[in-house]
């Protein structure tokens, strides 16, 4: 019996966290985060912008507001329609000078693959400062004033609260039933663990059914049921998700599409990119870096 299935699941796979955004925007400015690379978050530390996400849906985001992005989908951050024609500035998060404030980082994982129950969760969860006790507060606090100064150590420091974050993050997802225990507990099933081991670590590979029942020693039919009742889908449409996810990464990295679709298996690109708008709802894109500030002014 496992007593703490978070920490379980959690501490072969969790590298830890990384900034990648940390300043203070003024003006029209847009971040554009188009390649998903890990589950991501945004805290806005002053000032107010617009969340865009896909379907143009939008949400306005205030002071305190924290999102949670555990499939680091597509979106974007901007300024609200008042700073259109403003013209952009970047400046330190520290500044005393009025704007919007971000701070953005992202959770790591083993071999750069995300747990497979964080799809699970939603797309994206947004925390207002309403929603949060004084225990959150304190911790948001703390992890912005260690960005914003220059302090001895700060920067390590700030890491370590990142890490806390996502715990903070996941035992809300369990408080308000986006996660449960046995659905957690589900992910310990040590043949089905086997069978996810193989497929994260040579997603490009085809892993014929027949193959991976015979490697976890279960027949065909009794693999699909498990795996089905236990991950949440079919193991080809699993598959066909972590191949995406891989490609995404090498997408990220300035890799061609032709080059990303050969590197997680595809035999041409068109097949690639069918698969790719079948799960997605639109075609692969490269993108040389996660995110990117535009200057629209």
């Amino acid at each position: 019996m496992v007593d703490d299935p978070l920490s379980d699941l959690l501490a072969p796979h969790f590298l830890g966290s990384e900034f990648y955004h940390a300043a203070k925007h003024c003006g029209d400015w847009l971040l554009s985060h188009e390649q998903p690379i890990a589950p991501s978050f945004h805290l806005v530390t002053e000032g107010r912008c617009t969340l865009a996400l896909p379907g143009d849906e939008r949400r306005h985001l205030e002071a305190g507001d924290l999102v949670f992005f555990p499939g680091d989908g597509r979106h974007q951050l901007c300024a609200l329609p008042d700073e259109r024609g403003r013209p952009v500035r970047e400046l330190a998060l520290a500044s005393r000078r009025p704007g919007v404030g971000l701070l953005c980082g992202r959770f790591r994982f083993r071999d750069e693959l995300t747990p497979p129950w964080f799809r699970l969760l939603p797309d994206a969860l947004a925390l207002t400062r309403e929603e949060r006790d004084a225990d959150w507060d304190a911790l948001l606090k703390m992890l912005t004033q260690e960005l914003s100064q220059p302090l001895p150590g700060g920067r390590h420091l700030a890491l370590a609260l990142a890490n806390a974050l996502l715990i903070r993050l996941l035992r809300h997802c369990l408080s308000r039933g986006l996660l449960d225990l046995p659905t957690l507990m589900a992910y310990h099933d040590p043949l089905i663990r086997q069978v996810l081991t193989l497929l994260h670590q040579a997603p490009e590979e085809e892993w014929p059914l027949a193959e991976l029942a015979r490697r976890v020693g279960l027949s065909r039919s009794a693999l699909c049921e498990r795996f089905h009742r236990q991950v949440g889908m079919p193991v080809r449409r699993y598959q066909v998700r972590l191949r995406m996810e891989a490609a995404e990464r090498h997408l990220a990295r300035g890799d061609s599409v032709l080059a990303a679709s050969l590197a997680v298996g595809y035999r041409s690109e068109a097949a690639f990119r069918r698969a790719y708008k079948r799960l997605r709802g639109h075609g692969p894109t490269q993108q040389g870096g996660q995110t990117t500030l535009d200057d629209r002014a």
